[in-house]
This record gives C-alpha cells, structure tokens and sequence, in this order.
C-alpha cells in the first residue's frame, strides 16, 4: 500500500512539474486564466443574474455549477491545462514558432550554411572566370537525354492518335 501511495505522489509531482515547466511563459499563464474563465463562466454568468434580477434558479444553477467542478474527482483543472496547451501549441503551429530549442538550433544551422555558401560562391566566381569546355561524355549524355525524350513524345502521340 505504502509503494501505491509513493507511486501515485511521484506520479501527481511529476505532473505539477510539467505544468509548471509548460505555464513559465507569461502568455501561457494569461491563456490559462482566460481559458479557466471561459470554462466557469456559466457560473459567474448565473450569479451575475441573480445579483441583478434575484431570480433563485440563477443562483442554485451556479452553485451547483461550482459545486461539482470544485468537487473532488472533477477534472477541472486538467481540463484548463489540457485546452490551455492545446491551444498554445496551434498558435504556435499557425505562426510557424515551434520551441525556443529549436530556434537556436536552425540559427545555428543557417549561420554554418551562411559560411558554406560564402565559400561555394567564391569558388564559383572563380570556377566562372576560367572558361571551360564540357567533356566529351557530358556532350554525349546531353545528346542521350535529348533524343530519349524525342522518343518518349513520339510514342505518347502515337499512342494518341490509336485511341481516337
């Protein structure tokens, strides 16, 4: 029993931290409220009407209402963080924006790929000074390639012409 016990305290932390992990960005803390308040807001909507008109069906509907999402058992909360993320991880898929790693990451990339292409071009302007002349089996794969696809035209319109 004492080992169930540790598991699931092990299992409840590990879950804390990774919300914790998920909610540093002062964005994903303010989409965590908005969302929290969208999903309680039959609640606040039912006290608001009871507080203006005192209708008793407003006020037992949001209490009722609160009442079992504050319960034990209620994944409240869960349902918060679950949207909250969900909808984090669209926003950053509709805006391109993966994670804060990754983007170091391809910086790092483009800068080596940067320092790469510097170098091809350099070659290349001096590959495109010195005036050279194609090979005679590039002339001949040229001349393969051109009267293969003469073939390939004449056999499709041939082709054409049997099945009208």
């Amino acid at each position: 029993m004492k080992d169930l016990i540790r598991k699931w305290n092990r299992m409840c932390r590990g879950f804390v931290r990774w919300i914790w992990e998920q909610c540093k960005d002062w964005k994903t803390i303010v989409l965590l409220l908005i969302v929290s308040a969208v999903l309680y807001s039959p609640a606040i909507v039912c006290w608001t009407l009871f507080f203006i008109f005192k209708w008793d069906w407003a006020w037992i509907t949001a209490t009722a209402y609160s009442a079992f999402w504050i319960g034990p058992g209620t994944p409240f909360f869960v349902i918060s963080v679950t949207v909250t993320l969900a909808i984090k991880r669209f926003i950053q898929h509709l805006f391109g924006k993966k994670n804060p790693e990754a983007d170091t990451e391809t910086e790092k990339s483009t800068e080596s790929s940067d320092a790469a292409t510097d170098t091809v071009s350099e070659n290349a302007s001096t590959d495109a000074s010195a005036e050279q002349t194609p090979t005679a089996s590039e002339e001949s794969t040229a001349a393969e390639s051109e009267s293969a696809d003469q073939e390939s035209f004449t056999t499709e319109s041939e082709s054409d012409g049997d099945n009208v």
